[in-house]
């Protein structure tokens, strides 16, 4: 292979992996920055600020009713 384009070959696809990055990095940053205005859910649970948001745990039964079954 000539050495132009042994050159060219390695320019092209350094060029497309650099725009790539580039893309996958604005996608990151957007990301990152939407979720930063307070989109989240979360919620201290040691010390909660405000308790009407910390979620309730669900009540589960654990006695079997046998006369359930018809």
């Amino acid at each position: 292979m000539p050495i132009w384009l042994r050159k060219f070959t390695f320019n092209s696809i350094q060029e497309f992996y650099n725009k790539e990055k580039e893309e996958s990095e604005k996608l990151m940053a957007k990301a990152k920055g939407k979720g930063s205005k307070g989109n989240t859910k979360s919620i201290n649970m040691a010390n909660p600020a405000d308790k009407s948001k910390v979620p309730q745990s669900p009540t589960y039964s654990t006695s079997f009713n046998k006369n359930s079954r018809k």
